[in-house]
């Protein structure tokens, strides 16, 4: 639900202003807090709303009471009461189950009218069942409390009507209320409704808002000749809308009136024609803005009070606001002269309930010389509770708003607690209390300084940094280490990662700690390379009898692990990842895909203590060391090894593809082989060979592994192994004697490799496109040498069982004979081959692997202006090989050539960098003159965006939002930029990059094959 606005109409200037009211005391209680109305079954929503009625002096209040526990039973009441709170009368309004919130009470000048929100109304309706859209409802009561209207139902629409505000039209005697109906599920609309006396409608109901956006929190008033209905869009912000409408029901203006972040709803109130919007929280500063009767500004304040409730009595505003209190919401009433300064200190009323809005959950009203506030509350007994304000004076000698004396005599003063000391200001209830061995606030039970932040101790190394100093009565504030947990006057706990005598230096850095048996260990070391970004780096710690052990990571005094006491047995430790990053970034000297070497410090007073198993995973690569002896006094050398993992996206150790998954028939296997491009693929599989994708079964086994085998169309076996090439068709008749296995019989079979000559029946492959060349076939100890695939490995070379690639370490290895580039003829996949005349450096010529001259071969050949041996943009170059001029810039993993803007950690929802910290780098050329990425230091350097930090960083379209700027400049001629909304393309210039929002955002590519998500583009363009 979106927040409603608070709005608060006040007059501009006050014509013959009256002396200020009580200007010569304080306003206070004189007729204390009292519960006038026992609820009995109290709920948030239902609650007061009172008027003054000024012909026979005396308090309508409408209420809602309940019969039984929940919603059941619930029926709005209208009580009479006099100044004093003594009830004249009390009528039951509605005798419908369901009556809801937001009831308003109006006083015509002969009867009382009470408007209200009925939930699902209907006379037989059973409370919440019927499926009834909610409505407004109405209801008349005479003078004497005698029921003249009965309740009934005023508005008739098919969508629930949530009603916000109602007056009195004294001049054309009726009623004007505003309610808000839904529109559409994202969006509800403002409706101007008006009644006569009796509740009868007048005229069409009248559509205020008609806007997209959200629209709530209306409220109208009648200025003497016009309505003016005022209310809030979420458009994203809370934007107040104007509107002017007639006495007969014409629009006659409508605008939006003001655009900033405003709080909460208010009434309306009305005074020399001219309106004010109240309580705007623009910045956190309240605001009182002040409108004319087309709806425009004539100002804006910053109000030095805050704003809850406002309205007129003709000498001053008199103000409600509510302060979240633990459960409750505690209420206050304070008051403002003409030029909305405030006359004196707040005034505390009582509790409300917590869950509602405090111009729901207070009313009040102005007699003519009292204030009399009605509120609900959930206490001991909930009900509808009472207090009344008036002039009082009081005797406060030293002026602080403490008096003295009986508390009779008191309850005039603001405070009404007794003050301890009226000769000093700054002694009295609520004060302060500071360390000076005075009660400050007048409360014993209240310690010494606690109104005051401690000052930290003059020692703040070690376990005594951030530590407090102790307040110590007239002596002041006193140093306290004695009581810190681990404090020693002498280091002499050295084994627990702590600086415990606050000196600066921690275990056996401290000399304290010479001779320590845990401070004589020697350092071992931890060998990694240095490739990528640690993801996650673990620790395996095994120990027995270790006696208080640790494990410090890079020397520097901080122990990443230890135990207190005897350790025995193994534990895992990570995340040592950020650990790993930092010394790696800020120690290791070592360039990319060297070793760093970090030195590793293992202690234990007693014992042995060794680091089992290191396993460190980057994001691009599995490094993962061997068991390491144990110990404590070996140097540690650790070795990490690659290990290709088939499915991470990237090429490595044997592996032909890696298209970052493990599935088949898309090019690259799940076992990251070629599928059909130089050889053929195999796969083992439960079920029949895939012929959609070309697969044709070349043998049958009787399980997965360990099996018996079949030739094809042979025996009852339901596992097969399923082969392919792409272009080509394999054939398993064995007209070539192309054989890969031999089997004992045709079904149910051991099998041995052909070499063996023991068994008779062959299992054949040969390829039927010549061009293609013969199925060649080989047997390998170990994985398959570059080129070949694997069909199937065997338990051994004769007698055999056999089973998937995976299960023995007998392969059988297999390829297709490939085509020889040079040679002078075309075969199959070439594009063309001129023998001795292929070269990679003339233009127009075959190239050496006998593809045809194209764009990014780094040879300008006919048609191309230019070829820079890549197929990027804005590098001067194109990838269709065309000179760029002007300003180019692109995104991509190059170095750029002349200005690195800043990388980005990927091409969407990133976070950027400086150049080499991620590997997506922004780059920027120029050819007409020098290009240069600038901190934003000159005058003639162009803003592009704003970054939080130097790396890792959000984004802002604003400059000067975070604290580092980044600009282009060129030598000569200018570089402009603007914001383009589209998505990743730009109207002129080039894109450099797009973003989410225009704060606190992150960062994305331009469009390219996939096109950027975010539509605010950054474009850049040079003039000369």
């Amino acid at each position: 639900m979106v927040l409603a606005v608070m709005i608060v109409l006040l007059s501009s200037a006050i014509s013959n202003a009256q002396e200020d009211y009580c200007s010569e005391g304080h306003v206070s209680k004189v007729i204390p807090t009292v519960n006038i109305v026992d609820t009995s079954y109290s709920f948030e929503k239902f609650l007061p709303y009172a008027v003054w009625n000024p012909d026979d002096l005396e308090l309508g209040i409408s209420y809602l009471n309940y019969t039984q526990e929940e919603f059941l039973g619930a029926r709005i009441y209208l009580g009479r009461f006099d100044e004093n709170a003594n009830l004249l009368s009390a009528t039951k309004i509605d005798d419908v189950e369901c009556s809801f919130s937001s009831s308003f009470i109006r006083w015509t000048g002969s009867s009382y009218g009470v408007f209200w929100r009925e939930q699902n109304y209907h006379p037989t309706n059973i409370c919440g069942s019927g499926g009834y859209p909610d409505q407004v409802a109405f209801a008349a009561v005479d003078a004497q409390g005698n029921k003249i209207v009965d309740a009934k139902q005023i508005t008739s629409n098919t969508k629930s009507a949530y009603l916000e505000s109602v007056i009195w039209n004294p001049d054309s005697q009726e009623y004007a209320f505003t309610y808000i109906e839904e529109a559409t599920p994202d969006n509800f609309e403002v409706y101007l409704q008006r009644a006569d006396a009796q509740g009868n409608l007048i005229g069409s109901r009248i559509l205020v808002s008609d806007t997209p956006e959200y629209s709530a929190g209306s409220s109208v008033i009648w200025t003497g000749s016009k309505y003016v209905v005022i209310w809030n869009e979420d458009s994203p912000y809370f934007t107040i809308y104007f509107a002017r409408i007639s006495q007969s029901g014409t629009i006659e203006l409508k605008k939006q009136a003001i655009d900033y972040r405003l709080s909460g709803l208010s009434n309306i109130i009305r005074d020399s024609s001219i309106y004010v919007f109240g309580n705007g929280v623009i910045d956190g500063n309240p605001h009182l803005i002040k409108l004319d009767m087309d709806g425009n500004i004539l100002s804006d304040e910053i109000l030095g009070f805050n704003i809850g409730k406002v309205k007129w009595n003709g000498v001053e505003y008199y103000i409600s606001r509510s302060i979240p209190s633990g459960d409750e919401t505690d209420i206050y009433f304070s008051r403002a002269d003409e030029n909305e300064q405030p006359i004196e200190s707040e005034l505390y009323i009582g509790n409300g309930r917590s869950d509602s809005p405090v111009f729901f959950r207070s009313s009040f009203v102005w007699t003519g010389s009292e204030y009399i506030f009605v509120w609900a509350n959930e206490d001991s007994v909930p009900g509808v509770y009472f207090t009344k304000l008036g002039c009082l004076t009081c005797e406060d000698i030293d002026g602080d708003g403490y008096g003295t004396g009986t508390e009779e005599e008191r309850v005039s003063c603001l405070y009404q607690e007794e003050d301890c000391d009226d000769s000093d200001a700054s002694v009295h209830p609520g004060a302060s209390e500071i360390c000076n061995g005075i009660d400050d606030d007048c409360d014993p039970s209240t310690a010494d300084g606690s109104g005051e932040e401690p000052p930290l101790n003059s020692l703040q190394k070690g376990v005594c940094a951030g530590s407090l100093q102790t307040c110590v009565g007239t002596a002041g504030w006193q140093d306290d280490i004695s009581s810190i947990l681990a404090y020693e006057p002498a280091e002499e706990s050295c084994n627990d990662g702590l600086d415990n005598d606050c000196d600066g230096l921690r275990d056996c850095e401290d000399p304290d700690c010479e001779g320590s048996a845990y401070c004589n260990a020697p350092i071992q070391y931890l060998y990694v390379p240095k490739a990528s970004k640690v993801y996650l780096a673990t620790f395996d710690v095994s120990g027995s009898r270790a006696v208080n052990p640790g494990i410090d990571i890079g020397m520097d005094g901080y122990y990443e692990w230890g135990a207190a006491g005897e350790f025995n047995g193994r534990q895992s430790m990570a995340d040592f990842s950020g650990l790993l990053n930092d010394y790696i970034n800020d120690s290791c000297d070592a360039d990319i895909d060297e070793i760093c070497q970090i030195p590793v410090e293992i202690r234990a007073q007693s014992g042995v203590l060794s680091i089992t198993d290191i396993k460190i995973q980057y994001h691009d690569y599995f490094w993962n060391t061997s068991l390491l002896p144990n110990g404590i006094f070996y140097q540690m050398m650790l070795f990490a090894e690659e290990k290709e993992i088939c499915g991470n996206g990237k090429v490595e150790g044997g592996e032909q593809c890696d298209d970052g998954n493990t599935e088949y028939f898309d090019g690259c296997s799940g076992k990251c082989t070629l599928e059909g491009v130089w050889g053929f693929e195999c796969v083992h599989m439960q079920a029949t060979c895939p012929d959609e994708f070309g697969f044709i079964e070349v043998l049958k086994k009787s399980s997965m592994t360990d099996a018996h085998a079949a030739l094809p169309n042979t025996g009852d076996f339901a596992n097969r192994i399923c082969c392919k090439v792409e272009g080509a068709t394999l054939d398993t008749t064995c007209d070539n004697g192309d054989a890969f296995l031999e089997l004992s019989s045709e079904d149910d079979a051991h099998v041995e490799v052909p070499a063996e000559g023991g068994f008779t029946n062959p299992a054949c492959m040969s390829i039927q496109e010549t061009s293609r060349g013969s199925v060649i076939c080989d047997y390998n100890t170990g994985d398959c040498d570059e080129g070949y695939s694997c069909v199937a490995s065997v338990t051994s070379e004769s007698d055999a069982h056999i089973g998937d690639c995976d299960d023995y370490n007998t392969k059988i290895c297999c390829a297709v004979g490939m085509p020889v580039c040079g040679n002078g003829d075309v075969e199959f996949i070439e594009e063309c081959d001129n023998g001795t005349a292929n070269s990679d450096t003339a233009p127009d010529e075959c190239r050496t692997d006998c593809t045809l001259p194209s764009c990014g071969d780094g040879v300008v050949d006919s048609g191309e202006e230019c070829d820079d041996g890549n197929k990027l943009n804005g590098d001067g170059c194109t990838a269709d090989c065309v000179i760029e001029t002007g300003l180019v810039c692109s995104i991509g993993q190059e170095a750029c050539t002349e200005a690195t803007l800043f990388t980005m950690y990927g091409l969407y929802d990133s976070h950027i960098g400086t150049a080499g910290y991620y590997d997506n780098n922004v780059c920027c050329n120029l050819a007409e003159a020098g290009l240069t990425a600038t901190d934003c230091s000159g005058a003639e350097d162009e803003f592009v965006l704003s970054k939080y930090g130097t790396d890792n960083s959000h984004v802002s379209l604003t400059q000067g939002y975070y604290d580092s700027d980044i600009c282009m400049a060129a030598d000569t001629g200018a570089i402009t930029c603007h914001e383009y909304a589209g998505s990743g393309t730009c109207d002129t210039g080039t894109c450099v990059a797009t973003v989410y929002k225009n704060d606190d955002s992150h960062v994305a590519g331009c469009a390219g094959d996939t096109a950027s998500p975010y539509t605010k583009t950054i474009c850049c363009e040079y003039s000369s």
